[in-house]
């Protein structure tokens, strides 16, 4: 592959390896097909089960692409036991044409259909997750418990706070939707969570006219980008 001075960094280094996880065969067969002419080398998986084997047996992948609704083990299950089997960086994205985009136990959400840039933004738009010196600053100040605590209450009352802009996204109260994204910068900001700080901080800043399916995505983004904090808050015990 050709190294040019604007690819992002994850394109640079190597053409990455990228399973695709779908039922319908003509979608894998498309995706895949999508993917290597943008650089990926891909794989695919004609369900949750089959790609579970393929990846016990030895070939890896750094990110995986799964459709949310399968027969057999799907959704959240699905995120759970390819974690099991894959290494600590792998980035689990879900895909579904409908629905919500699968919660904080995936790494990012697209909605179909979409195009093989709206992955590639996804992936390089990856950010710090956490301010290291604010959790060692907060852990010499409280102790371990007391943050733990803390962290556990700020993430909850975060998926309230989205829980509430997705009413306000789906009444299109633009005024609603600002103010709780206001709060959650706010309160992400104190503590460090710097990928959700940013986050929040851009949909505070969206204008009224931005269209509501975007204003939802950003909210799935926000809920992947909760579970990639949990899972390095867990990591630190």
């Amino acid at each position: 592959m050709e190294q040019t001075p604007h690819m992002p960094e994850w394109e640079r280094v190597m053409a990455k390896r990228l399973m695709i996880v779908d039922d319908d065969a003509v979608s894998r067969e498309v995706l895949c097909l999508l993917a290597e002419e943008a650089g990926f080398q891909a794989t695919a998986a004609e369900s949750g089960d089959a790609a579970l084997t393929i990846l016990a047996e030895g070939s890896p992948a750094e990110i995986i692409l799964t459709d949310l609704r399968m027969p057999g083990t799907s959704g959240a299950a699905l995120a759970s036991a390819l974690r099991e089997v894959c290494a600590t960086g792998t980035r689990i994205i879900a895909m579904s044409a409908s629905g919500d985009g699968g919660g904080e136990v995936f790494d990012g959400f697209l909605r179909k259909p979409f195009a093989m840039e709206e992955l590639s933004a996804l992936l390089d738009g990856k950010a710090q997750v956490l301010n290291e010196s604010t959790l060692r600053s907060l852990t010499e100040a409280m102790g371990v418990e007391q943050r733990r605590a803390m962290y556990a209450m700020c993430l909850e009352d975060a998926k309230k706070r989205v829980a509430r802009m997705r009413q306000s996204a789906e009444a299109d109260d633009h005024a609603a939707y600002v103010r709780e994204a206001h709060a959650l910068k706010g309160g992400c900001g104190l503590v460090g969570a710097t990928e959700l700080h940013k986050l929040a901080a851009a949909m505070e800043g969206m204008e009224e006219n931005v269209d509501r399916d975007v204003r939802l995505r950003a909210l799935d983004g926000f809920l992947a980008a909760c579970g990639r904090l949990q899972r390095m808050l867990d990591a630190q015990e």
